[in-house]
C-alpha cells in the first residue's frame, strides 16, 4: 500500500534585501513530526530552487501544505496555490503559518484552499492527514485548529491548545531541504514570547505565552549539527534568547563542556542580560547580540509597552561592548507619537554607544499588532502591501509631525554620520548588494544577522 504523500512548500517571498538564507524550521519540524507517522514527506523552498516543476509536484502528492508569512508577501503564497490547484483539482490544499492564523476567514473564502490551519501546525496537519488518508475515522469539524468551507458555510473548529514540552517533538528534519543551497545555520529554542509590544505580531501569535526546550534538547540538535553537518557556526533566532537566565547558563555549560568550539549569535533583551551572563556567552563562542531598542525615546518605548528604560538598553550596549561581544541594535524611525527631536534622540543614542552593527527599518503596519490599529488611515502613504519593502529610505507610514520626508532626511542623516566614522553602508541604495566582512555596519534595508560572517 502507497504512503499518504505530503509535500510543504516555502514560497520564494519577495523584498528580502542581503538575505542569508536558512532552512525554514517551521516546515522542517512538522517534515519530522509527519514522517514520525510514517508519512511520505517532502519539502520545497522556492526561494533557493528555480527548477521546482509545479505539474509533478501536484501529480505526486497527496497534500500539499503552503507556508504564509506577513501580508506583503501574501500574493505569492496565494498565487502558488491558485498554480497547484489549476494543476490537478485533485489535490488538497492546505495552508498555515502567521498569515493563515491571522487571516483565516478571509482565506477561507478561496476555492483554491481547502484547508487553513490556525496556530500551532504539528498537531493538527496530522490530524488532517490522518483523516484524508483514511487512517482514522474523523469528520474535519473534530480536528481543533483547522478553518474551512463547507457547503458554503464558513467553518473553524477552534484553537488548538498548545503543546507545553517542546522536548516531544523530534528535532527539525533538514534533510528534507537541499541543504548545501543555504548559508546559514538557525536554531529555534523556544515558542512565543512573554512580552507585550505593540508592534510585534508573536504577542497575538502565541497568546503571549513563551515555552522552552530544555538545554539537553537543544544542544541534542546542535551536537547533531556538529556531528552530521559539520556545522561550528549557528544563529539562535528566538526573540528573547535569555529570558530564562538558568536555561541560557545551563545551555552554555553544556557547550562548554563539549567536544567542539562553536560560534553563534542570538537576539535578546536588555534587561535579560547581565556581566556573569555575558562573560559565559563570551566563553561558550557568542560572537554577536541583538537587541532590539527600536527607540531611544522613553515615551515612544512606554507606548511600544517595551517595558525597559533607555538606561538599561544603553548599559547593556556598553557592557556587551565591554565583554568583548559585537552589539547589533535595530531602530525604527517614525512612530505615531514622533516627532523630529525623537529622530535626533535616535541618532544621538546611536552615536553615543557606538553598536558594531546598526540596522534601522521603517515602521510596518503588521496584521495582529496592536500598533496597526492605532494608525490614522490617511498616514498610511501605500495601501498596496504587494509593494510593501523593509526600507528605511522607503517608509509607508508617516505621522502628525513627521512627514515621509523628514522619516528619509533624518536616516540619511544617521547614515552619513555612521559612514564618516568608517561604517559600511549596506543597502541596495548605495549599489552594494551583499553580506561583506565589516567589523562596522549600518543597514537601512532588511539584513538578518552579518557578524557569523565577519572575521
Amino acid at each position: 500500500m502507497n504512503k499518504f504523500r505530503i509535500a510543504l512548500i516555502h514560497p520564494a517571498y519577495k523584498n528580502i534585501v542581503q538575505e542569508t538564507l536558512s532552512i525554514p524550521l517551521g516546515l522542517a519540524w512538522l517534515s519530522a513530526y509527519l514522517i514520525e507517522f510514517d508519512y511520505s514527506v517532502s519539502c520545497y523552498d522556492y526561494a533557493i530552487s528555480n527548477d521546482i516543476i509545479t505539474k509533478q509536484l501536484c501529480n505526486s502528492n497527496d497534500l500539499i501544505g503552503i507556508q504564509l508569512h506577513s501580508i506583503e508577501n501574501l500574493d505569492i503564497s496565494l498565487n502558488l496555490a491558485r498554480e497547484f490547484k489549476k494543476c490537478n483539482d485533485n489535490i488538497v490544499i492546505c495552508v498555515g503559518g502567521l498569515g493563515a492564523t491571522f487571516l483565516y476567514k478571509d482565506l477561507a473564502n478561496y476555492d483554491f484552499i481547502d484547508f487553513i490551519i490556525v496556530g500551532e501546525g504539528e498537531l493538527t496537519i496530522k490530524e488532517l492527514a490522518d483523516t484524508l488518508s483514511g487512517r482514522i475515522t474523523k469528520s474535519f469539524s473534530e480536528i481543533k485548529g483547522l478553518c474551512y468551507k463547507e457547503n458554503d458555510n464558513f467553518v473553524f473548529t477552534g484553537n488548538r491548545d498548545f503543546v507545553q514540552d517542546l522536548d516531544k517533538f523530534p528535532l527539525p528534519n533538514r534533510n528534507s531541504f537541499e541543504i548545501a543551497k543555504y548559508s546559514q545555520w538557525s536554531i529555534v529554542t523556544t515558542r512565543g514570547c512573554p512580552y507585550h509590544c505593540s508592534f510585534c505580531v508573536i504577542p497575538n501569535l502565541w497568546n503571549n505565552k513563551i515555552r522552552f526546550r530544555s538545554p539537553e534538547n537543544i544542544f541534542k540538535e546542535i551536537i547533531q549539527l556538529a556531528e552530521i553537518y559539520k556545522m561550528r557556526k549557528f544563529f539562535i533566532l528566538d526573540d528573547v534568547f535569555s529570558v530564562n537566565k538558568n536555561r541560557a547558563k545551563e545551555l552554555m555549560n553544556l557547550l562548554l563542556n563539549s567536544n567542539y568550539k562553536f560560534e553563534w549569535a542570538c537576539l535578546t533583551r536588555a534587561d535579560c542580560i547581565d556581566e556573569e551572563l555575558l562573560v559565559l556567552f563570551k566563553q561558550a563562542g557568542c560572537t554577536t547580540i541583538s537587541y532590539g531598542v527600536e527607540s531611544a525615546n522613553q515615551d515612544t518605548l512606554n507606548l511600544l509597552h517595551k517595558n525597559i528604560s533607555i538606561e538599561q538598553i544603553k548599559k547593556a550596549v556598553l557592557l556587551t561592548k565591554k565583554v568583548g561581544i559585537r552589539v547589533r541594535c535595530s531602530f525604527i524611525f517614525g512612530f505615531p507619537n514622533e516627532n523630529k527631536i525623537h529622530l535626533e534622540n535616535n541618532i544621538n543614542f546611536i552615536l553615543q554607544t557606538l553598536p558594531d552593527e546598526v540596522q534601522i527599518y521603517p515602521l510596518f503596519p503588521y496584521l495582529g499588532t496592536e500598533i496597526c490599529n492605532d494608525i490614522n488611515p490617511n498616514d498610511l502613504l501605500n495601501s498596496d502591501y504587494t509593494t510593501w519593502k523593509k526600507d528605511a529610505l522607503n517608509p509607508i507610514i508617516q505621522s502628525k509631525e513627521l512627514s515621509r520626508t523628514d522619516i528619509i532626511n533624518s536616516v540619511k542623516k544617521c547614515v552619513n554620520s555612521l559612514v564618516e566614522l568608517d561604517y559600511l553602508w549596506l543597502s541596495t541604495q548605495n549599489k552594494k548588494p551583499g553580506k561583506y566582512k565589516s567589523k562596522k555596519t549600518v543597514m537601512t534595508e532588511f539584513s538578518p544577522i552579518q557578524s557569523l560572517d565577519n572575521e
